[in-house]
């Protein structure tokens, strides 16, 4: 049985009812070990629940991985399959509750754009390591909705 994080479950459920027409893989599935969460069309989804993005207005874009207790590993590079990645964020863990949430759709072209000639970091994550770029969401082009109140608006 393949397990889901409470954060991955949330950030699905926010990307079914703000994007109703993305496709999502089963969990388990070929595509999603490939790292692909869902498609678009035509174009591939990873979706990536991240509270960050309310707590400090930035993204975090994943590159590289330890393993939570495993400081001695090698970097493990992250999958980047993805045509679109959406960082979602907001919610509530505990019940699973959308409301208050937002995403953000952005094409991997513009994030590649937005980390060019920029220093990799690298951030402590629950126990594991992981290197990538903090990016402010303002500084994107991208797609932004929210979820207040089951509403849904976007900027």
């Amino acid at each position: 049985m393949n397990s889901i994080s409470r954060e991955e479950r949330l950030g699905r459920k926010i990307v079914r009812e703000l994007w109703p027409e993305i496709q999502l893989e089963f969990l388990g599935s070929i595509n999603d070990r490939d790292g692909i969460d869902g498609w678009l069309h035509s174009m591939k989804v990873q979706i990536k629940y991240d509270r960050r993005i309310e707590e400090t207005g930035n993204i975090w874009d994943e590159h590289y991985e330890k393993s939570k207790g495993k400081p001695w590993q090698t970097w493990r590079k992250c999958k980047r399959n993805a045509h679109l990645y959406i960082f979602t964020s907001g919610g509530d863990l505990e019940s699973l509750s959308t409301e208050g949430s937002l995403a953000i759709m952005v094409p991997l072209e513009e994030l590649d754009n937005r980390e060019r000639d920029r220093q990799m970091i690298e951030i402590p994550k629950e126990g594991a390591t992981s290197k990538g770029y903090l990016i402010a969401v303002p500084d994107i082009d991208s797609e932004i909705k929210f979820i207040e109140e089951d509403n849904i608006s976007w900027l």
